[in-house]
């Protein structure tokens, strides 16, 4: 079987019913996405924000490479894949990973998860837009105006009238929400190489950028961080960003990629339940609110999306 035959294979085949395992896999990749801001508020406490951002990188791409290898996949020739590599690896990874590590440093892991959730909302402007293989639809416009009403609803109870440092953290949060959509956008372009080879290059060409700029901006030897610390690198980097990723191309590939819009759905679910009951955070009942909306939102794109397979 050739590479492009893999890709092909896991483009996503629906199922009639949802079994046991496959809701597993769901919560699974859902917690792991969720929790991953934990792990980062844990790695922030002792390593500076361009630092964590790289170390995930490098943490994860070995491993989503084993995983690769494991399921019989191959990378591409380099010449065939180096602009989209590039593309993605600054989209998907170093963008979002550095705009979420400097954001998450002044703002609750709960309300990153939330702010984080509303990918669903951006997707419906900009994958239509840079995939140019979906429609706009008036039905998910609605969707993703419920999601940003939400977004505002989560930021309102931080934001005190200026530009402080808390609007500006959130800020990055839903920079990071946007540039993972054009990401998405971009890689649908691109749906003759192996998934999890997508992963591996992007990381690749992301860490390569992230590990540049924290050594010119942080210098990060300076300092062995604690136990504590890299345990919260490993978690980013083993869980949220090679396996969590990995689970949900093996969901696309066993149940088609409408159902897998779940994941998200849940995802800020799971942050937010690891942020107030594992972190202590407080969040003011108008995030939840907004939360709702972002939740809302989705789920009316999903649907929509439903409608039209």
């Amino acid at each position: 079987m050739t590479d492009t035959t893999k890709a092909s294979a896991l483009s996503g085949v629906s199922v009639a019913r949802l079994s046991p395992l496959h809701w597993a896999m769901i919560l699974g990749a859902a917690s792991l996405f969720g929790v991953s801001f934990l792990f980062i508020k844990i790695a922030l406490t002792d390593i500076p924000p361009m630092s964590v951002a790289a170390l995930r990188c490098v943490v994860a791409a070995p491993a989503a490479w084993v995983v690769l290898k494991l399921v019989g996949g191959a990378m591409p020739r380099f010449g065939d894949s180096w602009k989209l590599f590039s593309v993605l690896g600054i989209l998907t990874a170093a963008l979002p990973f550095a705009a979420i590590a400097y954001g998450q440093q002044h703002i609750e892991t709960a309300i990153v998860g939330m702010l984080f959730g509303s990918l669903p909302v951006f997707n419906v402007v900009l994958v239509p837009l840079i995939a140019r293989d979906e429609a706009f639809l008036p039905i998910r416009l609605l969707g993703a105006l419920i999601g940003f009403v939400g977004l505002l609803l989560v930021m309102a109870p931080k934001y005190s009238g200026n530009m402080d440092t808390n609007l500006l953290s959130m800020l990055l949060i839903v920079l990071a929400a946007c540039s993972y959509a054009a990401g998405v956008g971009y890689a649908r372009r691109n749906r003759n190489i192996h998934p999890i080879a997508m992963i591996v290059g992007q990381l690749i060409w992301g860490g390569v950028l992230l590990v540049a700029l924290a050594t010119y901006l942080e210098a990060p030897w300076q300092k062995m961080p604690s136990l504590e610390a890299w345990g919260g690198v490993l978690g980013i980097g083993l869980l949220g960003t090679a396996a969590a990723p990995i689970i949900l191309f093996l969901l696309i590939r066993m149940i088609g990629g409408t159902r897998v819009a779940i994941v998200p759905l849940l995802m800020p679910i799971f942050a937010t339940l690891t942020g107030v009951f594992i972190a202590g955070e407080q969040i003011y009942p108008l995030s939840y609110a907004g939360l709702g909306f972002i939740l809302a939102g989705a789920v009316v794109i999903a649907r929509s999306h439903q409608r039209n397979i």
